[in-house]
């Protein structure tokens, strides 16, 4: 008889180890962890997840959040947890996630312990979802009342841009596909093991393993909050000051470093919160105008 891969009274799941041997050869040791079938499901979201960060290399656990919220796309990602894979379901739409454990277990998870090992898409539909197009999408009051994920194109809408705009501007981008489908087949996710999607976004941008900003914010620019953007319950005095400053003036990360209670690392961990709520406004012209007029000037004084 088998002995049981996790401890009594958890879910069985996968050893990393025997999921890495069902995986193509040279999958998660240079190459993408993205199942092609993705490519058919959202050509945007799976050349993202291809190319997570400007250098090309694929999407860690973050950039491939982000990626989902941006395109709206549900999928699965399957993640290392110790020796473990953990299959954590993203249901942007629904502002759900879905996860094979207890609420009180996914929350006491390592996040900076969790690795992407390959992005695929979801099994599972969201609960409630039935299975016709036309009756995809729930009527409003019949949507979670889990904390939502706000920001200026509304609670229904959950895009993530670039926002190479200024800060009176908030412009939606422009999708390259239509909205994602419904699935035809497939099981209803149970509502008890879902959890509000934000809170996760939250947990991995604060204690997940990566630190550096997010590719769609990185580079020269200035950050400000919008006005409905939210911090979590345990945001530490730092970030609950840090935030409060950030809807006075648009400031650069390094600003944001040196105010009481933050260092480096914290800054750039709440700004890639804030941006997976769609609560950050982020301006690139702005930062181009100013350098421009600087060099102008230490070019020609007299102007």
């Amino acid at each position: 008889m088998d002995e049981p891969t996790v401890p009594m009274g958890e879910p069985e799941l996968w050893r990393a180890s025997d999921y890495r041997r069902g995986l193509p050869p040279g999958a998660g040791t240079g190459t993408p962890p993205v199942d092609p079938r993705l490519r058919s499901l959202s050509p945007s979201l799976y050349a993202d997840l291809v190319q997570g960060g400007d250098d090309g290399r694929p999407a860690d656990l973050l950039e491939a959040l982000a990626a989902c919220l941006r395109h709206g796309c549900a999928a699965t990602l399957q993640l290392e947890w110790d020796d473990h894979v953990l299959p954590l379901t993203i249901f942007p739409r629904e502002r759900l996630v879905h996860v094979p454990l207890s609420g009180a277990q996914l929350w006491a998870l390592p996040f900076d312990r969790l690795r992407l090992i390959e992005a695929e898409p979801a099994v599972l539909r969201p609960p409630g979802r039935p299975g016709s197009p036309a009756e995809a999408a729930p009527p409003p009051a019949a949507r979670p009342s889990s904390l939502p994920l706000t920001g200026p194109l509304g609670p229904d809408l959950l895009p993530l841009n670039p926002l190479d705009v200024d800060f009176e501007l908030h412009l939606p981008p422009q999708p390259d596909a239509p909205p994602e489908p419904p699935p035809e087949a497939g099981p209803l996710a149970l509502a008890a093991d879902c959890q509000p999607l934000a809170r996760l976004a939250w947990a991995l941008a604060g204690r997940g393993a990566r630190d550096a900003l997010l590719p769609g914010i990185a580079g020269p620019a200035l950050y400000r909050c919008t006005p409905d953007s939210q911090l979590p319950p345990e945001a530490s005095r730092g970030w609950r000051e840090a935030w409060r400053r950030l809807h006075d003036q648009p400031v650069s990360v390094e600003t944001v470093a040196g105010w009481p209670g933050m260092e480096p690392a914290q800054a750039r961990r709440l700004l890639n919160g804030l941006y997976l709520q769609s609560g950050l406004i982020v301006s690139r012209s702005h930062v181009a105008l100013t350098w421009s007029a600087w060099f102008g000037a230490l070019l020609d004084p007299e102007r």
